[in-house]
Order: C-alpha cells, then structure tokens, then sequence
C-alpha cells in the first residue's frame, strides 16, 4: 500500500479525538525526523534545491505541534515500546505505530498478536516504501592501490568464520550479510521449542518472552508461522535504500530553529522561511565546493 506524507497528516488531524492514538514511537520529533532522512520533497542535495518554504512543509510543521513531545512522555514508557504499542493496539487505543524491524521476533510480535496488521513503509513522496537507512556502507574504493588488501578485508565478512559476528552488532540486532546465515534466523525462529511433560506428552513452550519494562503487559512468542516468515522475507527484499536526505551539519542549524518554532517564539510560515533561507545558503556553499 502506498501513502504520501498528505495522507499522515490528514490521518494525524482526523484522530485527533483519540488519545495518543500513534503511540510512544510517533511523536513530534519522529515526523519531523523523517525529512532530515528522506528529504520528503523538501530537500535535494543532488540538485541543490531546497522548498522549505512550501505549503506542504508549513502544513506539516503546524500538524507536528499536534502531536506530544518526547518531553510529554514518561521516560520509563520508552523501554519496550514496541511491546506497549502491540498491547494498545491490542485494546483499540492506537491505530499506528513506526516500528523499526531490527530482527524477526518484532515483527512477529505485532503479526500474530494483531488480527488485521500490515506493514505501509514510510511515507515518501512517490508513495510508501520500506526504508533501510544506510549508516554506513563498505567496499573498494575505485582509486585504491590495495585491491587486493581491500578485497581480503572484504572476505572477512563473508566467510564461514563470519557467523560468529554477523547477526549485527548488538547481539539479536540487526540482520546477517550472508543469505545463508539469514535463512538460518528464520529457520531458527520458526522452530519450536518443546519439552515432553510426565505424561508423555510434547508441550511447546514460549521462544521469546517480551516484556514492557514495568512488568505489567507481556507477549509471548512461539514458533513463527510459515505465512508471518514469508511476509517477513518479503519485506526485508522490498527495503530500498533511504533517498539523500539531510546532512548532520544542516540539520543542527534547522534544528535550532525547530526549537523556536516548539516554543512558540515563531509562527510556521515564519520559521520555514527561515529555514529555506538557511538551506540555500548552505546549500550555495556546497554547489561552490564542487564547483557547481
């Protein structure tokens, strides 16, 4: 299903009546987040362009002051936030969530608890997508001298002696490298765990237990089914790459002003007006620096 940021926040002021209806993931600094990774139209690196002072990005500055801040929430409702956000949308108390899928058991968690659940990928531009952010990326440089020292580097990463290391670098975070070793996770979650009990019988139990930080709301995940793994494959295949978004160096300086705009030292036409005032002089100073 593809959406357009538009359609956010027409769903934004439509469930205004609710309470927290996108939950502890949402907030006001998420949405405005995503034009710094995805651009959203705003902002083009590629061709040096900049419409912050746009209708569309004005709507969408006057929109965020609807949604609650990270200030407005409970430092311990963070902890197991995806868990929160299954169990309210469980009791009809939210109707969206932004969920980053780090490995297989949160995106079982919110399919199999939720009767009718789908992943939409962020809004974009040109319609929903499943975004990966690319942090950072390796390879061989095509000026290097040393091909063959890069080359060996790169082997590291995909030989056997790999699956050591490669489920990410926090542990059960993230996803490996190698297709096998992928296979291998979902063929590991898929699998059930059992005990036989003293009547003989074969009991499966829980594979994961996720907990919210207080104790008071649990899911419990057992074996993943067939279906929920294929749609998992899926979505990991359909991920794109993140589109040229905005620089740290910008965004620092736009993020100033954000603050002004939140605390309503400035209006919203008058804080994009600035804002695309900053954007083309920074983004002059780098059309100069490759002589564009």
């Amino acid at each position: 299903m593809d959406w357009t940021p538009a359609e956010l926040l027409s769903l934004i002021h439509n469930a205004q009546g609710m309470p927290l209806p996108f939950g502890f993931q949402l907030l006001r600094e998420n949405l405005l987040g995503m034009v710094r990774f995805l651009g959203l139209g705003f902002f083009d690196l590629d061709n040096f362009q900049a419409n912050f002072d746009s209708k569309e990005f004005i709507d969408l500055l006057d929109t965020a002051m609807l949604l609650q801040s990270y200030v407005d929430i409970p430092f311990e409702l963070f902890w197991d936030g995806p868990v929160m956000e299954v169990l309210r949308m469980e009791a009809g108390d939210q109707i969206l969530s932004m969920v980053s899928f780090a490995n297989p058991s949160t995106y079982q968690m919110f399919m199999e608890s939720l009767d009718d659940s789908f992943a939409l990928g962020l809004p974009t531009a040109t319609g929903g997508e499943h975004i990966v952010t690319n942090y950072s990326t390796i390879g061989i440089g095509t000026s290097t001298n040393h091909t063959g020292a890069a080359w060996e580097f790169l082997r590291s990463f995909l030989l056997p002696s790999a699956s050591e290391f490669d489920h990410g670098i926090m542990g059960d975070i993230g996803f490996p490298i190698r297709i096998d070793l992928f296979n291998e996770l979902i063929e590991d979650v898929m699998t059930p765990r059992t005990f036989v009990n003293t009547d003989g019988e074969t009991i499966e139990y829980p594979r994961e237990t996720l907990n919210t930080h207080d104790g008071s709301g649990r899911v419990e995940l057992r074996a993943m089914k067939p279906e929920t793994a294929n749609s998992f494959r899926a979505l990991i295949e359909s991920a794109v790459p993140a589109k040229r978004g905005i620089g740290e160096e910008l965004w620092a300086i736009i993020e100033g002003d954000l603050a002004e705009f939140y605390a309503g030292a400035r209006s919203a036409e008058e804080t994009a007006r600035i804002i695309q005032n900053r954007a083309e002089r920074w983004l002059s100073e780098q059309q100069l620096l490759v002589g564009g």
